[in-house]
């Protein structure tokens, strides 16, 4: 459009019909700026009449899919809790045999009391897992509370056999000293006998 113009500006006619033409231009420019503006204003108020119905739409959409998945989220919860229960249970049936070192037989003893109140626990449908693991631990937990008792035993009876060692050794000690202490009498008496005899 500009290139068809007359933009002589060597005359006072052209000239004036540049400054003419440019004047409209910049009228044409800043209309179209504000109309720009305008629809920018207009697309503006428009996404956020759109945002705002996003939010709302997703709020209640959320609403809606805890209303509905809820229930089923607390039922897979229970589910997780109940069957994580039976699962350490498990665990400590496996586990009951590990000592960080030489168990004491009180130690074993209530291992053992503590294996069997887990064997009365409603194990559901791992029944048969932990039929399977006590059968295994109890047995080696009952060995080693014997070998507990046996070594127990041993200790014992040695004490007292080194204990009546002792006593025999005092005893033996006292004898030879009373003996000694006798002698040592005797003796004295005979030389006061003997001392007595030469004086007469």
């Amino acid at each position: 459009f500009v290139s068809t113009q007359n933009l002589d500006i060597t005359t006072a006619t052209g000239q004036d019909f540049v400054r003419s033409f440019a004047f409209q231009l910049v009228k044409t420019r800043t209309a179209g700026v504000r109309e720009a503006e305008k629809l920018i204003e207009d697309s503006k108020k428009h996404i956020a009449s759109v945002n705002s119905e996003k939010k709302y739409f997703e709020s209640e959409m959320l609403k809606i899919q805890h209303e509905v998945r809820g229930p089923l989220t607390e039922l897979e919860n229970r589910e997780k809790q109940r069957t994580g229960a039976h699962e350490m249970a498990l665990g400590q049936i496996f586990d009951a045999c590990l000592f960080g070192g030489a168990p004491t037989i009180e130690a074993l003893q209530d291992r053992l009391r503590r294996l069997e109140a887990l064997a009365d626990r409603d194990w559901e449908e791992f029944a048969d897992r932990a039929a399977n693991a006590a059968a295994q631990a109890k047995p080696a937990l009952e060995a080693m509370l014997e070998r507990a008792l046996k070594d127990e035993a041993d200790r014992k009876e040695l004490e007292e056999t080194r204990a009546r060692l002792r006593q025999l050794e005092a005893e033996e000690t006292a004898r030879k000293k009373k003996e000694r202490e006798e002698l040592l009498a005797r003796e004295a008496e005979t030389r006061a006998l003997a001392r007595a005899e030469e004086q007469r």
